[in-house]
């Protein structure tokens, strides 16, 4: 009788710790590791100037190729990160968007920080590229009510 006892326990304890373990999700990790490259890119790029994340051939580290030209801040006249033509970025925060799951393999990430001391949030989907496998890129994000997709 203990002997059941210890292995439905034992169940009961893998089943609960798989459950709610969503941050042992190695794929999670990936999504926020690349949001945070794509993030520090932004904010090298605005103070040191040079290559901007959001153009080629930088952008083709983050983002899926048909994405590009639709977020290019030469192409849009703003940046839609910055949500203008200037900005900066401070009291940067990133982690999973708490208030959607990841679905189907896509992981929306959450990046918030002041731009000119306005608060700002971006969330980007990011997903597995598989022209590249198991390499993840960003397929989507909304900024300011506005989806880039």
């Amino acid at each position: 009788m203990l002997k059941i006892i210890a292995l439905c326990l034992i169940f009961l304890s893998t089943l609960f710790s798989s459950t709610f373990a969503a941050n042992d999700d190695p794929q999670a990790d990936v999504a926020i590791g690349l949001v945070s490259k794509f993030m520090d890119a932004m904010v090298r790029s605005l103070k040191e100037g040079g290559d901007n994340p959001l153009q080629q051939p930088e952008a083709a580290k983050y983002f899926f190729a048909d994405l590009i030209p639709r977020i290019d801040p030469g192409e849009l006249g703003a940046d839609p990160i910055l949500g203008g033509q200037d900005g900066n970025i401070t009291d940067l925060e990133i982690a999973l968007d708490t208030d959607q799951p990841p679905l189907q393999g896509v992981y929306p990430v959450k990046a918030a920080f002041k731009s000119f001391d306005q608060p700002r949030t971006v969330v980007f989907y990011v997903i597995v590229d598989t022209s590249i496998a198991p390499k993840m890129r960003i397929i989507q994000f909304d900024a300011d009510g506005v989806s880039y997709k």
